[in-house]
């Protein structure tokens, strides 16, 4: 759960300059369509900027606090 969330951070921030989708599943049947397209050997245009890197920095506050070990662990066996 902890890297899924750190991997919709940078995965919705991604642009051509800046892919940041080393965090994304990889391969053909990925949810990534970059990682897809990349598996296949294709270049991939990303469709927009992303998230400005000033908004990232903005919001990491926010991901680290949801993705506090303590936080995280209350999450287990299914309690939200």
């Amino acid at each position: 759960m902890y890297m899924a969330i750190w991997t919709s951070l940078f995965h919705v921030a991604a642009n051509d300059k800046q892919p940041l989708h080393a965090k994304c599943p990889l391969g053909k049947d990925s949810w990534c369509l970059y990682q897809v397209v990349k598996a296949k050997g294709v270049p991939y245009k990303h469709k927009g900027p992303g998230i400005p890197i000033e908004i990232l920095r903005k919001i990491k506050p926010s991901y680290e606090r949801l993705t506090d070990r303590k936080m995280l662990q209350k999450c287990l066996h299914g309690k939200t």
